[in-house]
């Protein structure tokens, strides 16, 4: 069970770098403040990282 929540945690982490790129990517597309833009995006990126998180443990349950 330690090696599928240290698996978990990874996966959470990666994904959470990789949406600070997106949002910075955006930022810098449009020429705005990094933190305006996350203020703006956080609705959209918790629920997307809450359906990653429930569909990690859905996977994980299921094996």
């Amino acid at each position: 069970m330690a090696d599928r929540a240290k698996y978990l945690t990874l996966v959470v982490a990666l994904y959470a770098v990789g949406m600070c790129v997106l949002v910075a990517a955006v930022a810098a597309l449009f020429d705005r403040e990094f933190l305006e833009v996350m203020v703006n995006l956080a609705p959209a990126l918790i629920i997307c990282f809450l359906g990653v998180i429930i569909h990690g443990l859905r996977h994980d349950l299921d094996s």
